[in-house]
């Protein structure tokens, strides 16, 4: 999806899915293919000192190492995510 009003739509249409919203947002900034998207797991994300994250993990097609630093927007809707996140659990 490479037209911007479309990416837009998608995005206005998940905004009640946290997960699902992180998901497009981080498959959109960083070219990860799905499979690799759907194997992260929480330890693979690392809180750097200047408040954003990165990820670690190895490309499943490629076998490479690769690291990416989310940006300030993107570490925010992780953060937002975890808070979501909890008080869902809270109130079940």
């Amino acid at each position: 999806m490479k037209e911007y009003n479309k990416v837009q739509e998608v995005k206005a249409g998940l905004r009640q899915d946290h997960r699902a919203l992180a998901l497009f947002t981080l498959g959109c900034n960083s070219a990860f293919r799905a499979g690799d998207m759907l194997g992260l797991k929480r330890d693979q994300l690392a809180l750097q000192e200047d408040g954003r994250y990165e990820i670690v993990t190895v490309e499943q097609k490629t076998q490479k190492l690769r690291r990416i630093v989310l940006n300030g927007p993107t570490s925010r809707v992780r953060v937002s995510t975890s808070k979501a996140q909890a008080a869902a659990a809270r109130a079940a």
